[in-house]
C-alpha cells in the first residue's frame, strides 16, 4: 500500500527490506576464497528468486493503489526524483522510503564523499543480472562460479520483470557482450541514511519566473529534430497546442517562461503517446491522452527545475479507469517510460544530481 497507510516500520530511520536471505548469502560468497558448490548457488538462486517474488508482491500492491488521487499523485512526485528508475523499481522505493530524495547504492555514496551510516538498512529494489553468453554444460556469473542459476525473465519492451514468470541459463561465460539473464535484489540507501558533505542543492523555478537557463531551448531542439515546428502566438484558447497532421506545437505568447516549459513539455508528450499516426484514437480516448501528458509534464518540468503545479487531472483518474488498476498500471508506466526518454535526450540540461547513481552501484543490504 502507498503511504501513509501501510509503510514498513521505521526505526531510527531505519527502513526494513522484504527479505535479506538474498543479500546474506551473496555477501557471503564474496567472502569465501573457494568458488561456491552447485548447493551453494542453488541455494542462493533460490533466496534470490524468494526476494524478487516479494518484491513483484510490493509492486502489485502499490499499483493498486495508483487507481486513486492519492497514490497517483505520490508516484509522479516520486518519478520526478527518480525518473531514471523503472517504474517497477520507482513503486518499490515509493512503498519503503516514500519520503526518500535522492538514492544511490552503497559504493556510489562513497565517489561522492559520503558513506552509509552503521546499521541501515537498504531500500530492495531489482537490479538487472548480466552474463556472456552461454556455450556449455558450465554455467558462470564471474567467471569463477558454475552450476545454475535462475533469475526473473525481463519483458522486452521495457526491461522490467514479469510476475510469475522464470528463466534458467545452462553453460560457461563466453567472449561476446554481455545480455540480461534475469533479475534480482539490491539496496539503495538515502541521502538521509548517509553522512558526508553536503551535496549541491538544485535551484527551482517558480511557474511564474523565467525558465531556467536553456530548458526551452532544448526542449525546442529536440522536438524540432524530431521533425515538428515550435511557434509562439496565439494558442487558440489554450495555453498550447499540437497539430498531428502539420507537425506543429503552438505555445501561447504571453506567458513566463517557466510556464512555457510546462505547456511545451506537455504537448510533446503528445507527440510520444498520442499521434494517431500510430493509431491512437484521441477523440475516443481524450481522458487517457490529457492525463498521460500532463503527468509526463509534471516529471520533466520538475526535474528540469521548474515548480510545476502538481496535475489537476488526477482527480479524473479513477472515473477514467473505472476500476481498473491494470489499465491505470498501463499508462503510469508510459508516462515514466517517456518522461524517462524525454528527460535522458536533454541530459545535457537536466538539474537532477542523481543520474549517475544508477541501480547497480551496490554493495551489501546493512552498512556494517
Amino acid at each position: 500500500m502507498l503511504p501513509p497507510d501501510v509503510v514498513p516500520a521505521a526505526v531510527a530511520g531505519v527502513y526494513p527490506v522484504a527479505v535479506n536471505a538474498a543479500a546474506a548469502v551473496a555477501a557471503s560468497s564474496r567472502r569465501t576464497t573457494t568458488a561456491p558448490t552447485a548447493e551453494q548457488l542453488a541455494e542462493r538462486d533460490a533466496a534470490r528468486k524468494t526476494e524478487v517474488e516479494q518484491l513483484l508482491t510490493q509492486i502489485t500492491t502499490a499499483a493498486d493503489e495508483l487507481s486513486t488521487d492519492r497514490g497517483w499523485l505520490a508516484l509522479l512526485r516520486v518519478a520526478a526524483k527518480f525518473h531514471t528508475y523503472s517504474l517497477n523499481n520507482q513503486l518499490l522505493i515509493l512503498t519503503q522510503c516514500p519520503e526518500a530524495t535522492a538514492v544511490a547504492g552503497f559504493r556510489a555514496w562513497q565517489a561522492l564523499g559520503r558513506h552509509v551510516t552503521k546499521g541501515e538498512h537498504g531500500i530492495r529494489i531489482l537490479r538487472p543480472i548480466t552474463r556472456r553468453p552461454q556455450t556449455t554444460s558450465k554455467s558462470t556469473e564471474t567467471g569463477t562460479e558454475t552450476g545454475t542459476a535462475t533469475g526473473v525473465d525481463v519483458q522486452a519492451t521495457t526491461g522490467d520483470p514479469q510476475p510469475g514468470t522464470t528463466g534458467t541459463a545452462v553453460g560457461e561465460q563466453g567472449t561476446g557482450a554481455r545480455r540480461v539473464f534475469g533479475y534480482g535484489g539490491c539496496s539503495v540507501f538515502d541521502v538521509t541514511q548517509t553522512d558526508g558533505p553536503d551535496l549541491p542543492v538544485a535551484s527551482t523555478a517558480p511557474l511564474s519566473g523565467p525558465a531556467p537557463d536553456g530548458v526551452l531551448e532544448a526542449l525546442t531542439a529536440h522536438i524540432t529534430a524530431r521533425g515538428w515546428t515550435v511557434e509562439h502566438g496565439p494558442a487558440g484558447g489554450s495555453e498550447a497546442y499540437a497539430n498531428m497532421r502539420t507537425r506543429t506545437i503552438v505555445c501561447q505568447t504571453g506567458r513566463p517562461g517557466a510556464h512555457t516549459v510546462v505547456s511545451l513539455a506537455h504537448e510533446i508528450a503528445h507527440t510520444y503517446l498520442h499521434d494517431p499516426a500510430d493509431g491512437f484514437d484521441y477523440a475516443g480516448c481524450r481522458g487517457q491522452a490529457e492525463i498521460e501528458a500532463e503527468a509526463v509534464a509534471y516529471i520533466v518540468a520538475t526535474t528540469l527545475g521548474v515548480e510545476a503545479a502538481e496535475p489537476y487531472s488526477a482527480t479524473y483518474l479513477a472515473g477514467w479507469a473505472n476500476g481498473d488498476t491494470g489499465k491505470v498500471r498501463a499508462a503510469a508506466d508510459r508516462v515514466t517510460t517517456t518522461a524517462r526518454t524525454l528527460l535522458a535526450a536533454l541530459d545535457s540540461v537536466t538539474l537532477s544530481h542523481f543520474d549517475d547513481l544508477h541501480d547497480g552501484q551496490v554493495d551489501e543490504d546493512v552498512a556494517v
